[in-house]
C-alpha cells in the first residue's frame, strides 16, 4: 500500500462519510473528485480508516539497523571507497 499523507487520509474519510460508509462508493467518489491524485481501492480506504481510528495516521516504516563493526559493512565501505562507481551487483559478486 502506498504512503498517504494525513491530509489525503482525512479527505478519504470525509468522502467515506458522504458515501454513508460505503467503501466502494467512496473509492468511486474519490476518483471523481480528485482526478490528479492516486485512486485508492475500497480495501485501501478501509485499511486507512481503521489505521486512523487506531490513531496511526503516519505509517511506521521499518528501520534496518546494522552493526557498524560488522566485517561485511566494513568490507563494503572499503570497496566503495576504492571504487565509488562500482555497482551493487559487482560488490555482491566480490563478497
Amino acid at each position: 500500500m502506498a504512503d498517504y499523507g494525513p491530509n489525503e487520509i482525512v479527505d478519504m474519510i470525509m468522502i467515506l462519510g458522504e458515501s454513508r460508509n460505503n467503501y466502494a462508493a467512496a473509492a468511486r467518489f474519490h476518483a471523481e473528485r480528485c482526478p490528479n491524485r492516486r485512486h485508492p481501492s475500497n480495501v485501501t480506504i478501509q485499511t486507512l480508516t481503521q489505521r486512523a481510528r487506531n490513531g496511526a495516521f503516519v505509517r511506521q516504516r521499518r528501520h534496518h539497523e546494522y552493526d557498524e563493526n560488522d566485517p561485511r559493512v566494513i568490507t563494503i565501505l572499503a570497496i566503495i571507497h576504492l571504487d565509488p562507481h562500482i555497482s551493487t551487483r559487482q560488490i555482491e559478486r566480490e563478497i
